[in-house]
């Protein structure tokens, strides 16, 4: 028999120091009217105080040890809202809330927001420019899969990871032998991309009740792609009021209503100003911008209910 009172789920990852990435029972340790705790974690005990937590749940945080342990929490438990904070837990998620009913992100939604060959389709679907793109496998043999990106594309191309972060297995392409060794690189499943020449920037917000309460549009020095070549990557806001972050915010509009999304959404959304001044997609993911030694303010932004 489940609790009456409502509760919290977190799902919690570790980072590369093996501590918390997100610290959410100690930011309502001295709230008394915070609904109780129920955390999933794979840190280690000794950076969990399990004093803030009705309950503790070491494990591998991994769809195959979340789903079931989530699934038994909220059939005893009267949970009301499942907290993430890191895109790989995004649709595992969305899974475990839908099976329960629980309000948030669907898992419609986490799919377009984490398969980059979807989101980049419905973005084509709704007359947004994108790059050339298709998904090719590696269950084939490594000479076939080569020869068959090479009769749909011109080098250079990207090679990436349908649902990677980071730039992580992400590889530049310009000739054969760096496209065989990307494919061998990847995933079972992989996308393929034109390399799209020009200035990358960023538009970040929040959205609630279908309503954007906030956006900002900004620069990168660089691309992404910087870290695949061991270089520094940054950006930095534009004056909100140019006719260039106008036009970046309309283009952000267009792409999240090419979207399925969720009444209350933090995003970051990438996107090209090439030379010849035509935007094109690059990417959007459900949650803020990365912010490399946050704040606890701006890490609390990126939590996901």
């Amino acid at each position: 028999m489940s609790d009456c009172t409502d509760g919290i789920l977190i799902i919690q990852r570790y980072n590369f120091l093996t501590e918390p990435t997100f610290r959410i029972g100690e930011w309502f340790k001295d709230n008394s009217d915070v609904s109780p705790l129920y955390l999933m974690t794979s840190c280690r005990p000794e950076h969990v105080d399990e004093k803030l937590y009705k309950e503790v749940h070491y494990l591998d945080t991994d769809p195959d040890s979340l789903i079931p342990v989530a699934t038994q929490l909220l059939a005893n438990h009267g949970i009301t809202s499942i907290v993430t904070h890191y895109e790989t837990d995004f649709i595992a998620a969305a899974k475990i809330r839908e099976s329960f009913n629980v309000p948030g992100q669907s898992v419609q939604s986490a799919e377009a927001f984490r398969d980059k060959s979807i989101m980049k389709r419905l973005c084509q679907d709704a007359q947004i420019r994108v790059p050339k793109f298709k998904t090719f496998t590696t269950l084939g043999s490594l000479e076939a899969t080569a020869t068959s990106i090479l009769e749909y594309f011109n080098l250079p191309v990207v090679v990436k990871p349908i649902d990677g972060l980071g730039s992580s297995a992400t590889f530049l392409v310009y000739t054969e032998s760096e496209l065989k060794e990307g494919i061998r690189q990847s995933d079972d499943t992989f996308l393929v991309e034109e390399l799209i020449e020009g200035d990358l920037f960023h538009v970040d917000g929040i959205v609630e009740n279908n309503e954007v309460l906030f956006i900002c549009a900004s620069k990168y020095f660089g691309t992404t792609l910087n870290f695949l070549e061991g270089k520094a990557v940054g950006s930095h806001t534009l004056e909100q009021t140019s006719e260039l972050a106008k036009r970046l915010k309309q283009f952000t509009y267009k792409v999240l209503s090419a979207l399925p999304k969720p009444e209350k959404l933090t995003f970051h959304c990438e996107m090209f100003l090439t030379p010849a001044n035509e935007m094109v997609f690059g990417e959007i993911a459900s949650r803020p911008p990365r912010c490399f030694g946050s704040t606890s303010s701006q890490a609390r932004l990126s939590i996901q209910y």
